[in-house]
């Protein structure tokens, strides 16, 4: 796919009143759009309603601050926080359906486990912990898995592995202060079986800094981290707020990016090609992840206001801006 040829195809002004903080697709080859702002949730259509991007459905709530995708057989489970309760929205029932309750502080960051239906890792800022839920068990977390003391702001499930065994299973976290850590994962997910989850739902593994999986500190940044995006191959991109990107292999540190102009999470490309990050002017950057080398600059004369977040589909790039208006630039098909 040639990204360097990308055309302002739609504008959308929405109607959140607010900045939105994430929007996400399920997958990247997935029509379903989800975008967040502390007020609601909006859902859009992005391919089966010709070439519009539509609004499907909308649900209003207060102090709403992440997003993670659920999919399954039958469904599509959107789960959002609020403060320190876990939201789950069915998008086939088009109503919430659970209350997760058990963080004692405001909820940071929200992730799900692909290869693990019906899991999903939360964690808070302000009681130091990361908790891993069951959404077919009682409304309680099966584990859950206290940081360091330094207060955790984002969390990813490692995308890569292909079971999820104790021995090298894991999930990461980063700090206020830069820091990576890296926290196993206490048992095979995927062979619970209903009497386990009845077994397990009361009880609660800690894992402190002295009992984590590896002493090492991965300390590259020297600012808060605001964005973690596993890769395949062991590698994982981090960002931090002082504009420096880190691509890590094996949590060694490949290449380090010094921009000035960057806001906003991380997206990558199906193919692993590039990652696309906003810029404080409105536009959009590309990289190569191989080199670390900037390859294209994108950025309309209307777009004027910092690129919070933003996200690849097979065929476009989308994302939103400080005004709340979402773009979405097409990829040019060539002519015959």
């Amino acid at each position: 796919m040639e990204w360097k040829h990308l055309n302002l195809k739609r504008i959308v002004k929405e109607n959140h009143g607010c900045a939105i903080s994430q929007l996400a697709f399920p997958n990247p080859r997935h029509s379903i759009l989800a975008t967040v702002s502390s007020t609601q949730i909006n859902f859009y259509d992005n391919e089966h309603i010709g070439d519009h991007l539509d609004i499907i459905s909308q649900y209003n709530g207060h102090d709403l601050r992440c997003l993670a995708w659920i999919s399954l057989p039958d469904d599509l489970l959107l789960c959002t926080a609020s403060q320190n309760v876990i939201h789950v929205f069915s998008l086939t029932r088009s109503r919430e359906i659970k209350r997760l309750c058990g963080h004692a502080g405001l909820i940071s960051d929200l992730a799900s486990l692909s290869q693990a239906p019906n899991w999903l890792l939360s964690t808070s800022q302000e009681d130091g912990t990361s908790r891993l839920w069951h959404l077919n068990s009682p409304e309680t977390s099966l584990f859950t898995l206290s940081t360091f003391s330094t207060r955790s702001v984002c969390i990813f499930i490692s995308l890569i592995m292909k079971t999820f065994h104790l021995n090298g299973t894991s999930f990461y976290t980063a700090t206020t202060q830069g820091v990576i850590h890296e926290w196993p994962i206490p048992m095979d997910l995927t062979t619970l079986t209903s009497a386990d989850l009845d077994f397990f739902q009361d009880f609660a593994l800690e894992t402190t800094e002295d009992s984590k999986s590896t002493d090492q500190v991965y300390h590259h940044h020297q600012a808060e981290i605001d964005a973690l995006v596993a890769l395949s191959h062991n590698r994982l991109l981090s960002k931090s707020i002082d504009n420096t990107v880190i691509l890590w292999q094996n949590l060694i540190p490949i290449y380090k990016i010094d921009a000035i102009y960057m806001s906003g999470r991380l997206a990558v490309s199906l193919d692993e090609s590039l990652f696309c990050v906003g810029t404080l002017m409105g536009g959009l950057l590309f990289y190569d992840i191989e080199t670390g080398e900037c390859v294209h600059q994108l950025k309309h004369k209307r777009s004027t206001k910092s690129i919070r977040c933003c996200a690849f589909t097979s065929k476009s790039v989308l994302c939103v801006d400080d005004d709340s208006v979402l773009w979405r630039y097409d990829v040019q098909k060539k002519e015959l």
